[in-house]
């Protein structure tokens, strides 16, 4: 069966809802339902063309020209999204450009369909391969594959892709070629997030500023990042704190990252720390979504060519389609919840057989045959003590079955191991892992060891929509200490006017508990959460409990929480009563949101009214408070995304008191066109320009308006996945039209890519058009400019749109490849439409020998 069983129309980028270019009219119906209709064709006696009876359109008041629909390609020209087809099998979706050539019209081929399909590398033309680069060139797919075949079938909205077999590699469905993945340009970029807070009750006044600030260089592919932040206080003055200061570039072949300079691991497997030095770690962002996280490998045996269903409960997971003999489906998308997985094989004959496969995922798990590292080599940083020791972690998780993972680490410093060694099981049980971490601290002839023990378990029960996770830690003794401590005990007995050693981090032991329980029709969903502790130094234990209840009654949404928490320092209790409703049905109305509270301390309310005005470029949140010492207030926080910053604000009034704040967020990226500004920014991002369009908006990106010179800074573009950016045309100057309207691009991880949207510059005019003899011209005539550039066509009631030029002054009629007539534009044009357009009567005058265009002249 199908893999992509939705069908979309072939898209051309012209239109304001479909993406086809603006100002362009569509082909009329009546034309596209003549491709459909059976007896409207019949074959050319002595050749493979089609014939269509003008007679099926006789109602209409002029000629009618189908010779378009009567060549071997009946596309025009123009950008395509048909459903595509590589020998036979469904590959998702694909983009082509039909451009019209002398013979017919020729299926150019984009960087992005490429990527789509499943080529080995060796395989592609490299010569070819650099013109996909050039966008005046068009770079069919044999050019680029060899022996391949590319053809498009629009009455069934496909496109049909024919390679050889020994150039197919195999690969995820999803998978995208590193050859696209895009380094980006050359820039220099800042981001920043300031704030200054001001606060006065009774006699006390506070002030303080804060500034998160984030810098990047991408250059040839190289990309250096630095995070820090400032922060300032009257009585303490400014401090810098630099939590991110390295130089990066990935390692495709091992899906892996460089990292040169100061950053922090992970703490995945060992505790986190930060460290100078250099790093090289697996990505997963680099895989795709169907090899990352952790999904069971389906193998089976089908008698026949036979049908495959993979399900989750009641969620249909996959089906396709598999031969005779045994199969193995690989590329399953993690589904972020467990149960296991039931799989029907149905043979041509209708037999059925069905089996099951595990499957509760834990972090641990990988997939069958995936493998992820991380090597670190430096100092560590950001100490309590003077000094830096040199450290070197690796680790290593591997799939080894669908059962079993196995995973490990070792980390060294100056008098400090630990080894790490542990497995995961994926059983139908519930997902299990327990490793053992054993630590060795040596100084002065003193020696410290210990092992901590962790085991963790995850099951969802299908049945009853139980999701239920327990992890326990424990530590064999108090010599057990993580790196931390130890580098800290190491230094005190080094130096023995040191205060001392405090307090140990780690705790005796340590559980965990999270029970989700969805409840059955219309009951709502509850949640609760333990954690307690245990410590070396008394015999006392921490206990956090959090229960949670949520439902909702048509548009009103509410959840009511209770937590315990109890300490060494006492026992605090808190409860508290949520209500959401929206007062509306659309996307922008404002939410009344209402919270109450008990603690210790007393009682709380708050209301609160929040939405956004001017398409969601103010966010606004009115609220009125009263605090656990029956003090009321009331505040105002505002959010205004301004074109090249984001400017915040907030106020609030009480009895006593009063508080103001005010803040900055942008980014600005310096490339070689100059200083580009956005409300807006994250590490990976798009550079759209598209000349003369200023003005215009990004879908789905309030506040983001392309500047005087046409650009504008996109963020939030994920990593190694398609990002399509589209630009909104209803912003568009009346004398600009896109040639297309959105783009899809494949960033690396922090590159800025340019995304480059061609316009045409000129007035929309209307023109109605008639010959000498008073006659009309045929309809669907195609009119172009004296170099044969398509400008439009003919319709109904012989008028033509057209996007003007500056300069053109003659346009051309033909009908195939046959001349008609030609018109003379006499400008300035006539007066304007009430909606911008200007309209214009012409006459097409026959056309002369001197007036056909010339091949070899230019434009």
């Amino acid at each position: 069966m199908d893999r992509y069983p939705y069908r979309r129309r072939p898209v051309q980028h012209n239109d304001r809802r479909q993406q086809r270019e603006v100002g362009q009219p569509r082909l009329p119906l009546a034309l596209l339902l003549l491709i459909l209709l059976p007896g409207a064709a019949r074959p050319a006696t002595g050749g493979g063309e089609a014939h269509f009876d003008p007679g099926f359109l006789h109602k209409l008041s002029q000629p009618v020209d189908l010779t378009l629909f009567e060549r071997p390609s009946p596309l025009p020209p123009g950008h395509y999204h048909l459903d595509l087809r590589v020998n036979g099998r469904p590959y998702g979706q694909g983009e082509i450009t039909v451009k019209r050539t002398a013979a017919a019209s020729t299926i150019c081929v984009e960087k992005a369909l490429l990527g789509m399909l499943p080529v080995k590398p060796q395989g592609i033309n490299s010569a070819a391969l650099r013109q996909l680069d050039d966008e005046e060139q068009c770079v069919t797919l044999p050019q680029l594959i060899p022996q391949s075949r590319i053809r498009a079938d629009l009455s069934r909205l496909q496109l049909h892709i024919s390679l050889p077999q020994a150039l197919l590699q195999h690969s995820a469905r999803d998978s995208i070629s590193p050859l696209l993945w895009d380094d980006g340009v050359n820039a220099l970029l800042a981001g920043y997030d300031s704030n200054y807070y001001d606060s006065r009750q009774g006699g006390t006044h506070y002030r303080s500023f804060y500034s998160g600030n984030e810098l990047a260089l991408n250059l040839g592919g190289f990309h250096f990042a630095h995070r820090g932040t400032l922060s300032w206080q009257p009585e303490r003055g400014s401090d810098y704190n630099s939590l991110f200061n390295a130089l990066q570039h990935d390692v495709t072949a091992l899906n892996a990252r460089l990292t040169l300079g100061d950053a922090d691991t992970s703490g995945y497997l060992f505790d986190s720390f930060s460290w100078r030095g250099v790093s090289l770690a697996s990505d997963e962002s680099m895989l795709p979504d169907s090899r990352r996280g952790y999904a069971p490998v389906i193998q089976g045996m089908a008698q026949s060519n036979a049908h495959v269903s993979i399900r989750q409960g009641n969620t249909l997971l996959l089906e396709t389609s598999v031969p005779p003999g045994p199969f193995q489906i690989d590329d399953l998308y993690p589904t972020g919840y467990g149960g296991d997985i039931e799989v029907t094989v149905r043979e041509a004959d209708g037999r059925e057989s069905r089996f099951s496969v595990p499957y509760a995922s834990l972090p641990q798990l990988v997939r069958p045959g995936n493998g992820l590292f991380s090597v670190t080599a430096g100092t560590l940083r950001n100490l309590n003590q003077p000094g830096s020791p040199k450290v070197i972690q690796g680790t290593l998780q591997y799939g080894v079955s669908n059962l079993l993972t196995g995973y490990g680490g070792l980390l060294t410093s100056e008098g400090y191991r630990s080894l790490l060694a542990g497995g995961a099981l994926g059983t139908s049980f519930g997902s299990i892992s327990l490793d053992t971490t054993t630590a060795q601290t040596r100084t002065g002839g003193r020696l410290r060891q210990g092992q901590r023990y962790r085991l963790a378990y995850s099951k969802v029960f299908i049945n009853s929509q139980t999701t239920l996770s327990a992890s326990v830690s424990q530590l064999s003794s108090p010599d057990y200490l993580d790196l931390s401590d130890a580098v800290q005990w190491i230094y005190q007995q080094k130096h023995p006017e040191y205060p001392g050693f405090g307090q140990l981090r780690q705790p005796r032991s340590r559980m965990s508990l999270t029970l989700s329980q969805r409840l059955p029709q219309t009951w709502g969903q509850l949640n609760v959460a333990l954690l307690t502790q245990r410590h070396w130094s008394n015999d006392g234990q921490d206990h956090q409990l959090q229960a949670g209840y949520s439902n909702a009654f048509g548009s009103l949404a509410w959840s009511l929480s209770a937590s315990r928490v109890r300490s060494r320092g006492g026992e605090e209790m808190l409860f508290a009563l949520r209500i959401a409703l929206p007062l509306g049905n659309t996307a922008h109305s404002p939410s009344l949101n209402m919270n109450l509270s008990r603690s210790n301390q007393g009682s709380g309310s708050q209301l609160g009214l929040s939405g956004s005005l001017d398409e969601q470029l103010l966010d606004y949140d009115l609220g009125l408070n009263r605090d656990e010492q029956q003090n009321s207030s009331a505040s105002l926080a505002t959010s205004w995304h301004l074109p090249a910053t984001t400017l915040d604000s907030s106020i609030s009034l009480g009895g006593h008191s009063r508080a103001w704040s005010a803040g900055l967020g942008g980014g600005v990226a310096l490339v070689r066109d100059g200083l580009i500004f956005s409300p807006w920014y994250s590490d990976t991002m798009a550079l759209v320009s598209a000349p003369g369009a200023a003005g215009a908006g990004i879908s789905g990106y309030p506040g983001i308006k392309l500047d005087g010179s046409g650009r504008a800074l996109v963020p939030w573009l994920m990593p190694y996945r398609r990002n399509e950016i589209a630009i909104d045309p209803l912003g568009l100057p009346q004398d600009v039209a896109l040639r297309i309207t959105s783009q899809k691009t494949v960033p690396r991880a922090g590159a800025l890519v340019r995304m480059n949207f061609a316009t045409r510059l000129g007035q929309p005019v209307l023109i109605h058009v008639t010959r000498p003899d008073g006659q009309g011209l045929p309809f669907g005539a195609q009119v172009s400019n004296t170099h044969g550039d398509p400008l439009g066509r003919v319709t109904q009631g012989n008028t033509i749109y057209v996007q003007l030029p500056p300069g053109l002054t003659h346009m051309r009629v033909t009908s195939g490849e046959q001349p008609l007539c030609q018109i003379a534009l006499q400008l300035p044009v006539a007066i304007a439409k009430p909606g911008g357009i200007r309209q214009l009567n012409a006459v097409c005058l026959p056309m002369t020998a001197r007036s056909l265009p010339n091949p070899n002249e230019k434009p």
